[in-house]
């Protein structure tokens, strides 16, 4: 299998001046580097609307601290907690204040539980036990976590609510998953098989399965719309797949520069240029082509539904904004940062 490229090589590409999108475009449409063209060509971004986020900074704030899910300044939980508010703050602007503190709890919680299951291996593996028995959890965070899923339900619908739940209940075994040995071994036993010169590409569909799984998307995508604004659900059902799959691979693409800074190779981007034998690259490229096109059919979908129609506006453009103001995501380096949000007055 052909190399993917060393980190530093992938670096220098992404220097927005010589990062041209290789695939070929319409007559007469310049060329331009790859993510601004992305952002906004594809998606049509223009920098949001200013709004004040005080009462949900001061909300999420008070929420936060009766969880029991440690929080000190400067710690880790912190940064991502302003993460989270950011998240809603971004994406779902115009929700009442109790859905927001909802969403930017879902998004600090989640980030925390991504990076826990290694470290916490059997009380992820019981959780669904526990959840369903209403049994409380030893692990704070756990127990927050079924805590805010048990809310859902005072925000959405039963099936919207159902389907928060059951994506987020495959979020938490998708990372179980991936601590143990036989994820592990999959990984290995692709690569040695594509080692040949062969593309392994037979295993791709469990590499983007996981992705689905870990990627929590089914759940994002309904948060767009609480039952309390969004009653006729006929209106958006359409497109929460491609709202989905949005939601998952446009942070694969506007996650990429700092998880290439931070050598990660166990992405997914990462997975599929090994099992697709391509540089990782031409698998950015791939993903953002399939983005533009799933962010073309939900336009096409909620066209004309108003208030539908601008709740989607706001999650896809305020996706890329978040990714944009967010310091997680480091794109200010590769001038594509924004400066103007203020997570609190």
């Amino acid at each position: 299998m052909s190399s993917v490229g060393t980190v530093t090589s992938v670096l220098q590409s992404l220097a927005p001046q010589s990062w041209p999108r290789h695939r070929s475009r319409p007559s007469g449409t310049p060329s331009a580097p790859l993510l601004t063209s992305f952002v906004e060509k594809d998606l049509k971004y223009e920098p949001r609307p200013s709004r004040d986020h005080t009462a949900l900074w001061k909300a999420a704030d008070e929420y936060a601290n009766q969880t029991g899910v440690a929080r000190e300044p400067g710690s880790r939980s912190a940064k991502i907690f302003q993460t989270g508010v950011m998240y809603a703050a971004c994406c779902v602007p115009r929700h009442p204040v109790e859905v927001q503190v909802y969403v930017a709890m879902y998004s600090w919680l989640g980030l925390l539980l991504d990076d826990s299951a290694a470290e916490h291996e059997d009380e992820f593996a019981r959780f669904g036990a526990r959840f369903v028995a209403g049994e409380r959890h030893p692990l704070p965070l756990l127990q927050a976590w079924a805590e805010l899923l048990r809310r859902t339900y005072v925000y959405w619908d039963a099936a919207p609510a159902n389907f928060i739940v059951t994506a987020s209940l495959n979020f938490l075994n998708s990372n179980l998953l991936q601590t143990g040995a036989a994820f592990r071994g999959i990984a290995a036993t692709a690569a040695a098989n594509g080692s040949t010169g062969h593309p392994n590409n037979s295993g791709r569909s469990w590499a983007r399965y996981v992705r689905e799984k870990d990627g929590g998307g089914d759940a994002v995508a309904y948060f767009t719309f609480p039952k309390a604004m969004y009653p006729n659900q006929e209106e958006y059902l359409e497109c929460i797949p491609d709202l989905a799959r949005y939601i998952n691979l446009a942070n694969d693409i506007l996650s990429f520069y700092k998880e290439e800074r931070a050598g990660e190779n166990d992405n997914f981007i990462s997975q599929m240029a090994m099992y697709e034998d391509k540089d990782k690259m031409a698998v950015v490229e791939d993903l953002i082509e399939d983005v533009a096109k799933a962010v073309e059919r939900i336009r096409a979908t909620i066209k004309g539904k108003e208030r539908y129609a601008s709740a989607v506006e706001d999650h896809i453009l305020g996706y890329v904004a978040f990714h944009k103001l967010s310091p997680r995501y480091r794109l200010s380096e590769v001038g594509l940062g924004e400066e103007k949000f203020q997570v609190a007055s």
